[in-house]
């Protein structure tokens, strides 16, 4: 398997192989993809011929050996390419460690187990797909099929259409019943970040369900974020592997509170509330009367955080 995060690019009735050996203690790859296509779309390779692609180890179209094998009955023409990568090639879009596998898709929700031996020539499904991950250690959940003990398989297109393919190695990942967010109930900060042992599926806010790709462009949720696009409360339901739920509710505040000195008498006012106010460093209560002269300053910070300094004398 050719790890391209982006959509299968084949023939109409040719298929797809792919392997991939994972070794989760080097945080390596090695791949090996085959493509199978019939002598009447190989020959549509024809006007092709001069095109580099990189995949192919710098090969030109009339550079690749193509072999011929049977498959379910049917005879097709073979092309085969290794290689070996390390999980940081794909830097944000691969998670491994000693806990879990993960590889999230693009931003355009298309296939993730690209196998890239015809790139970005053509953009068709596959006849048929098989793609294999082989883990030097016990899988214990997937949503792909396990066979064996270590090893996944997506035998279908369709299976690989997903947002997050994904493997659990320990109960701590396959089994997380815990999330937590960066923020409290009130938030001045736009983006909140969720911290779980498991793995994010996806996120439901606001009526909407949104599943973690890798967006490029404007980004409103990006893996285990959410990000809010104005001041607003919102219901938030945070979805692992699982299958546990949590849920939470944030209010996005950037406004900082009003602060009033008027016939003796301070006031404090914020849409979502007062959590502190000082009068010259000394805590003070909302209202407090100041009649003795003097200079005074005020700081007052909203349950979000926002401060506002505020000045003033008595004379």
């Amino acid at each position: 398997m050719l790890l391209l995060l982006g959509t299968v690019f084949c023939l109409t009735g040719c298929g797809i192989e792919q392997h991939t050996d994972i070794s989760v203690e080097k945080n390596t790859m090695d791949t090996t993809g085959k493509i199978y296509l019939t002598t009447l779309e190989r020959a549509k390779f024809d006007v092709m011929k001069k095109l580099y692609h990189p995949t192919l180890q710098g090969k030109s179209l009339d550079e690749i050996t193509w072999a011929q094998e049977t498959k379910d009955g049917n005879t097709y023409q073979t092309v085969e390419q290794t290689r070996s990568f390390s999980v940081d090639d794909f830097a944000g879009n691969i998670v491994l460690d000693e806990d879990k596998f993960i590889i999230y898709s693009n931003k355009n929700g298309a296939t993730i187990t690209s196998v890239g031996l015809v790139g970005e020539i053509l953009n068709q499904d596959p006849e048929f797909f098989r793609s294999v991950f082989s883990f030097d250690r016990n899988v214990l959940d997937t949503n792909g099929t396990l066979e064996g003990k270590n090893q996944v398989v997506f035998s279908t297109v369709e299976e690989t259409k997903q947002n997050i393919i994904y493997a659990c190695f320990t109960e701590k990942s396959a089994k997380c019943r815990r999330v937590e967010a960066d923020a409290g109930r009130y938030t001045k900060k736009p983006r909140i970040k969720f911290k779980t042992d498991g793995i994010v599926m996806e996120i439901r806010a606001d009526g909407q369900v949104y599943r973690p790709h890798i967006y490029y462009e404007n980004p409103v949720l990006h893996r285990d974020y959410y990000d809010f696009d104005e001041e607003k409360t919102c219901q938030i339901t945070v979805v692992l592997s699982s299958g546990y739920q949590k849920k939470f509710t944030f209010t996005y505040d950037k406004t900082a509170p009003k602060v009033l000195f008027k016939k003796n008498k301070l006031t404090v006012t914020d849409k979502n509330g007062i959590k502190k106010i000082t009068l010259n460093g000394q805590k003070i209560s909302n209202g407090k009367r100041i009649t003795r002269k003097g200079e005074y300053k005020v700081k007052a910070w909203d349950n979000a955080g926002n401060l506002t300094n505020y000045c003033f004398k008595v004379k």
